[in-house]
């Protein structure tokens, strides 16, 4: 009977191990273990990290090709204190960064993580107690490629940046707002021929903007706009110094 156990035991074993290796092989991305010293030092990597970084698992976990070499240097300095402090807190991390790979690309990274144990070492760490033996904490995480996300979202960073600048070159008045007609949006032409400044509109709405006579034709507009997708209004604009301007 206790060998019968031992063997059902020793199956289980075997095939939550095979599980968790076929899991961790289909991710996109590498599962590492790590010790929470300078450069990062990679106890384990999975097989992710080849097409990760262009290195084997092998080589980073002999500390021939250390992790913390391959952050960009101002990442390093950046997310260094993030880390710490999550680890501090007993929490885990998320961080994003630049590498460069093997054969020399630049990639973002995004990494999850967090302390599952510590060790004991000797000789102590440079910031421990001098002369005494220090504990290290290992950290557990997956990184993976974030490079697409990061190039979409520079991408939409500058469509932004031309749309605003395009519209600010209107020489109509151009304002946004949402279906209460709160003013999101406004471009520098408003600004010049009403008179408001920023921090005014900013606290402002469309009905502000024009007399009470027109709030209703305003409403409809709105709506009529929703439900057709366009629409035109007459109505005056009221500057800042309670002046009077005709605007379609």
């Amino acid at each position: 009977r206790r060998a019968v156990g031992e063997s059902r035991a020793k199956s289980a074993l075997q095939e939550s191990e095979r599980q968790l290796s076929t899991l961790i092989s289909n991710l996109p991305g590498m599962v590492y273990r790590a010790r929470n010293e300078p450069g990062w030092p990679m106890e384990f990597v999975s097989d992710g990290a080849r097409e990760l970084v262009g290195y084997d698992a092998e080589t980073i976990e002999s500390g021939e090709v250390m992790w913390g070499s391959l952050i960009d240097e101002a990442d390093a300095d950046r997310i260094g204190p993030q880390v710490q402090a999550s680890i501090r807190a007993g929490e885990p991390f998320e961080v994003s960064y630049r590498v460069r790979t093997a054969d020399g690309e630049r990639r973002w990274l995004w990494e999850r993580g967090r302390v599952v144990d510590s060790v004991r070492t000797s000789p102590a760490r440079p910031d421990g107690p001098g002369g005494s033996v220090d504990d290290v904490e290992l950290l557990e995480g997956f990184i993976t490629d974030i490079t697409a996300r990061k190039e979409r979202e520079r991408e939409l960073e500058r469509e932004r940046e031309f749309t605003e600048s395009l519209v600010d070159t209107l020489g109509d008045v151009f304002y946004l707002v949402n279906l209460d007609g709160e003013l999101l949006r406004w471009n520098d032409t408003a600004t010049a021929v009403l008179g408001y400044s920023e921090e005014e509109l900013s606290t402002m709405t469309a009905f502000d903007l024009i007399p009470e006579p027109f709030h209703a034709d305003v409403t409809e507009t709105i709506e009529r706009t929703v439900q057709t997708g366009q629409s035109t209004l007459e109505a005056p604009l009221v500057t800042s110094d309670g002046e009077r301007i005709r605007h379609e």
